[in-house]
């Protein structure tokens, strides 16, 4: 009787560890879901062209594939450009694409992810002022802070 009583709980103590394991995503199903939603960002964002010529501010980060903070990051970039997109133009740039050597020289970029907040507000040499530059993994909080610091008032409001 007493074996079979520590048999029955050395099989719910299992029972317990498999369920766990199974409530919780693998790190490879993380980081798989990382890179997806790294991927998805890239697509929806807006071109650097386009946001430049448009008077709208703009988040760029430059990020990397390789990169797992970029690839954690993601979802959570994801989220804000659903809720600040129509405010703020969203540009990815790859930092290993060739194109973007010179922006990644200009904006001093050293690590990735690298947001660089851009106003909307002219600057007296004529062109936008960069706001805020974060480097690495950030919060939520922080991020969506930069944002709302933005320039996202109707100018001809005074």
């Amino acid at each position: 009787m007493f074996t079979q009583l520590s048999s029955l709980r050395s099989l719910s103590v299992c029972l317990i560890i498999v369920v766990s394991l199974l409530q919780r995503p693998s790190r490879a199903n993380s980081l798989l879901s990382g890179y997806a939603a790294l991927k998805q960002a890239v697509n929806d964002s807006v071109l650097l062209s386009a946001a430049v010529a448009d008077n709208k501010p703009a988040l760029i980060e430059f990020y990397a594939d390789w990169c797992s903070v970029c690839r954690s990051m993601a979802p959570t970039v994801g989220r804000l450009r659903v809720h600040y997109g129509e405010q703020i133009n969203f540009v990815m740039l790859d930092i290993d694409d060739p194109r973007w050597s010179k922006q990644v020289q200009d904006f001093g970029v050293i690590g990735v992810p690298h947001f660089a907040f851009i106003s909307d507000l002219e600057s007296p040499f004529g062109s936008r002022q960069l706001q805020q530059t974060l480097v690495g993994r950030q919060p939520a909080y922080v991020m969506a802070a930069a944002l709302e610091g933005l320039s996202i008032a109707d100018p001809t409001e005074n």
